[in-house]
């Protein structure tokens, strides 16, 4: 069912699967992406092992409240808050959280803003660190390319970010930009990413108790693998499973991502 439900101040897009009397995940998708991308795979998969689903779109994408940055800007911190309101909203007391890349991200951020929210935490393709590098110099993030303001510039160059496999989301992308309230203000996640304290979540995560994964590409050209590493050590207990893909969560890893909810 979709819900367009009010959270930290703004409209957010929601929509879920399976029983609402079961235990919530809530996906939490990265930068630019509109919640439609969660894979009906993985959708399927997490609602068969018992689970109630929830995915939503982030502010600045799809049909969610589009921001003015210069008048009202934001950190991980309010996405944080944002996604939390998603489970007030939705009557959901305690939830798993999984979130891929600036989703990861914000997974972090709650489970140091709101660890009594969590029943797990799942990570994927994500890091530690948000902001400038200067502090954390060895794990390089790769620069991101401004985003295109015209429909068929704006679909190729997502076909192209996507490389061998891209041709075939082409309708996909063509979804995304025909719900979308404004695909340019999506530009903003990068703004809030370099905004964003502290630079280095590490020391912040060591305290955190929440079971945790941490899923990584081997060949992830935005985070490689040495983000993941860092993030898994920084985390008591944390598991870390690294799989051949790249900045994405591939079939293979779909097994370890449902188990992560047990």
């Amino acid at each position: 069912m979709e819900r367009e439900i009010n959270s930290n101040g703004i409209e957010l897009w929601t929509e879920d699967f399976g029983n609402p009397s079961e235990a919530t995940v809530l996906l939490i998708m990265g930068m630019f992406t509109q919640g439609i991308f969660w894979s009906d795979a993985l959708i399927e998969m997490i609602v068969a092992s018992g689970r109630h689903v929830i995915r939503y779109d982030n502010r600045d994408v799809g049909r969610s409240s589009c921001i003015d940055f210069g008048t009202d800007p934001y950190t991980f911190h309010d996405l944080a808050v944002d996604a939390t309101g998603i489970l007030d909203a939705w009557d959901i007391e305690h939830a798993h959280v999984f979130g891929l890349s600036m989703g990861g991200m914000i997974v972090q951020q709650m489970m140091i803003d709101v660890p009594e929210r969590l029943l797990s935490a799942t990570i994927a393709c994500s890091s530690p660190t948000a902001g400038s590098q200067t502090d954390i110099d060895d794990l390089p993030l790769t620069a991101l390319t401004p985003i295109e303001a015209e429909r068929a510039a704006w679909i190729e160059q997502q076909v192209a970010a996507l490389g061998p496999e891209g041709g075939s989301m082409r309708s996909m992308f063509g979804v995304a930009w025909d719900r979308a309230r404004d695909v340019t203000k999506a530009g903003n996640h990068l703004r809030a990413f370099h905004r964003s304290t502290p630079k280095d979540r590490c020391p912040l995560l060591a305290g955190c108790s929440t079971a945790t994964t941490v899923i990584h590409g081997r060949e992830d050209p935005i985070f490689p693998p040495a983000h993941a590493e860092a993030l898994a050590a920084a985390i008591p207990n944390a598991k870390l499973a690294i799989f051949d893909m790249g900045h994405e969560y591939a079939a293979p890893c779909l097994p370890t991502i449902v188990n992560s909810f047990a």
